[in-house]
C-alpha cells in the first residue's frame, strides 16, 4: 500500500540547556546528581513545561545556578521568549510523499546493509549506556560487561560470575533483573532496539 503523505512531529526544547547536560553527561539525572540539583526540574526547564521565572519575573535560584556552570547570563540560558504560554511545544504538520520521492530514491544516501547494522548496534549501545545510571552498581556492571559497554568487551555469563565470584546463575539473575528495570522505566526509548538488544547478547559457553 503506498504512503500517500509522511507525518512529521517536531518538539521544542531548550538548546542550550540541552548540550550544558549532555554535551558532559549521559542523561539529566547523572547531571543533576553530579551538581546536587532537581534533576525533574532541570528536566522541566529543558522541555519547557516549566517557567525559571518567577511571577514578577525575577529567575528562580535553580536558574541562577544553571546560568553559573553555563557561563553565560539566566537570560542568554533561558531565553523568556522559549517559556511564554504562546509558544509552540510541539509541531505537526504532513509532508506529502511524492515530495520526498526524490530523496528516498536517492542511491547515495543508502548505507550498505553491514554498515547499516553497526550503525544501529552503535546506537543501541549508547542508548543502553546512558540508561545504566538508573541501575545499581552492580546491575551497571554486570551488564557493562555483559554486552561490552563503556569500553568494556563482551563477556559471557562464566567470565562475569568468575569476576564476581559468583555463580553464573546469579549473574544471569541479576542481568535479567536489570533489563527489566530498562524495559519499565525507559520502554519507549528502547522499543526500537530491544530484539537487536537480545540478539546481541555474548554466545554462552556450554558449562554456563
Amino acid at each position: 500500500m503506498s504512503v500517500e503523505a509522511l507525518r512529521l512531529e517536531l518538539r521544542t526544547r531548550n538548546n542550550r540547556l540541552w548540550h550544558l547536560v549532555f554535551d558532559e553527561y549521559p542523561s539529566v539525572a547523572a547531571f543533576a546528581r553530579a551538581h546536587g540539583v532537581s534533576h525533574f526540574r532541570v528536566g522541566a526547564f529543558l522541555n519547557l513545561t516549566e517557567t525559571p521565572y518567577k511571577r514578577r519575573g525575577e529567575p528562580c535560584v535553580l536558574a541562577l545556578t544553571l546560568s553559573i556552570l553555563a557561563g553565560c547570563t539566566v537570560e542568554e540560558l533561558f531565553p523568556r521568549v522559549l517559556y511564554q504560554r504562546d509558544c509552540p511545544r510541539r509541531l505537526v504538520a504532513e509532508v506529502p510523499a511524492r515530495a520526498l520521492r526524490s530523496l528516498a530514491s536517492a542511491e547515495t544516501l543508502a548505507l550498505p546493509p553491514a554498515q547499516e547494522d553497526a550503525l544501529e548496534h552503535r546506537e543501541l549501545r549508547a542508548m543502553l549506556s546512558s540508561c545504566l545510571d538508573r541501575l545499581t552498581p552492580r546491575e551497571a556492571q554486570v551488564l557493562r560487561r555483559r554486552y561490552g559497554l563503556d569500553g568494556y568487551e563482551e563477556e559471557t555469563l562464566a567470565d562475569v560470575a568468575a569476576a564476581f565470584e559468583r555463580s553464573p546463575e546469579r549473574i544471569r539473575q541479576i542481568e535479567i533483573r536489570a533489563i527489566g528495570k530498562l524495559r519499565r522505566q525507559r520502554w519507549r526509548q528502547l522499543e526500537p532496539f530491544m530484539a537487536d538488544f537480545d540478539e546481541s547478547r555474548p554466545s554462552e559457553r556450554k558449562d554456563d
